[in-house]
């Protein structure tokens, strides 16, 4: 038995046929090996080609879908850039590269002006720990959270103590004593005391 795309052909143009010469056998049966074999690969490359399909069609969703992430995210970078560079809308909607720069630009400003803050206070409290004043911060509920100018002759007066002793202290007695857990902190200043 041969093919069968063969056995149709040799049965439409070989007259005799089935009946053919040793010979001739062999020839045909050569001619239906070559006929397998040429199914065999057009199966294998079709199932090649329908995989590979199946993989491109994978990888061509993940990326749409990695686009619209993209374009999300870079829609979303204009919109904030917009609203912190309003006078530079026009270079955030056309370059988004530029953008990057003007980010770098604004963050180093604010190094800048962070380290100018930063030199500005100590300058402040260096001047300040040179008066002969008392100072100290307190937080919203009226609690003494730091105390300047330890040294300050003008606090240890007032308190009666140097001026970390007095961290923790609350403000909030009506008179003109002040507690810190169940201790009295006495000051000396009256009223001036705040």
């Amino acid at each position: 038995m041969y093919h069968r795309l063969l056995e149709r052909q040799l049965r439409k143009f070989l007259p005799g046929y089935p009946s053919v010469s040793e010979e001739m056998q062999e020839l045909l049966r050569a001619i239906s090996n070559s006929y397998e074999h040429f199914d065999n690969d057009r199966v294998v490359m079709e199932t090649a080609m329908r995989e590979s399909s199946d993989e491109l069609m994978a990888k061509k969703s993940a990326l749409n879908a990695l686009l619209d992430r993209q374009s999300q995210v870079l829609e979303s970078l204009r919109e904030a850039a917009t609203s912190l560079f309003p006078d530079q809308a026009s270079i955030v909607n056309e370059d988004l590269l530029r953008l990057a720069d003007i980010v770098q630009e604004e963050i180093q400003k604010r190094h800048i002006a962070e380290a100018r803050k930063e030199q500005s206070d100590q300058r402040l409290m260096d001047i300040i720990e040179n008066l002969d004043l008392g100072m100290a911060r307190y937080d919203l509920n009226g609690q003494i959270t730091q105390v300047v100018t330890f040294r300050s002759a003008f606090w240890i007066v007032a308190t009666g103590y140097a001026g970390h002793v007095g961290i923790g202290f609350s403000t909030g007695s009506s008179d003109s004593r002040r507690t810190q857990n169940g201790r009295k902190f006495r000051t000396n200043c009256g009223s001036s005391c705040v």
